[in-house]
């Protein structure tokens, strides 16, 4: 957001690759996620009322600062997932707060951690709401999932080793409802948005890291096995 004096604040995103259990992992996500919501919301907000008040204060010159100024006036009420430049619409946050998971390959989320962003608006996005830490689904179960929901994007097994987890803009449209069938025959539905390909953006991410997903069909992840009484209701 040029035009301020002070630079917008950014949360580092939490990196989970040695989660030792589903129970761990889900903690670590909603820590993260009340870590986001106490310590970084507010300052971004503030941030974002300084620069759109100096934009609005500026007399309209052409069109193009009539378009700024609309912006401007939404950023006054509603946090921004990331910084400007601005392209058509921002990636605002919804009424009610929409989190999600994408899904790539362990190297992609280790990048991510590293940038601390996640690269949105060259391609479209798939996201879900199925957790990273269901250690009772296969990876085989939700690449199927996805490409169920998402044809033309076909995925293969190795992008479901890293996760992503993002609250999703109201550029996200529900894209499907399916439903998931875990390694002991328990059915659950989760829900698909898809963000289209527009505007590149440099988008907040809360964590990413490996997900906890069996990677062979019938089989409970390794940790979850030998654990005596595995936990496999939390947060479900």
């Amino acid at each position: 957001m040029s035009g301020s004096s002070s630079s917008r604040p950014w949360f580092a995103p939490r990196y989970f690759c040695h989660s030792e259990s589903q129970a761990n992992l889900s903690e670590d996500i909603n820590f993260t996620i009340s870590a986001y919501k106490t310590l970084y919301y507010n300052a971004a907000m503030q941030y974002q009322r300084i620069w759109a008040q100096e934009i609005l204060d500026r007399p309209n010159t052409d069109p193009d600062s009539e378009a700024l100024k609309d912006v401007a006036e939404i950023c006054m009420l509603k946090l921004c997932y990331h910084p400007s430049p601005f392209h058509g619409f921002p990636d605002l946050a919804r009424e009610v707060d929409l989190l999600v998971y994408v899904y790539v390959c362990p190297s992609e989320a280790l990048n991510v951690a590293q940038n601390g962003y996640v690269a949105v608006g060259k391609s479209a996005i798939l996201a879900t709401t199925i957790p990273p830490y269901r250690s009772d689904l296969s990876a085989h179960e939700v690449l199927r999932l996805h490409n169920l929901a998402w044809p033309r994007q076909r995925r293969s097994l190795v992008d479901f080793g890293g996760y992503i987890v993002i609250f999703a803009s109201t550029l996200f449209f529900h894209l499907k409802e399916l439903t998931a069938t875990s390694q002991d025959g328990a059915k659950k539905s989760y829900s698909f948005y898809l963000r289209p390909q527009v505007g590149f953006r440099r988008y907040d991410v809360l964590a990413c890291g490996n997900t906890r997903f069996s990677m062979y069909p019938g089989v409970p992840a390794l940790s979850e096995r030998t654990r005596p009484e595995p936990d496999v209701t939390l947060r479900l």
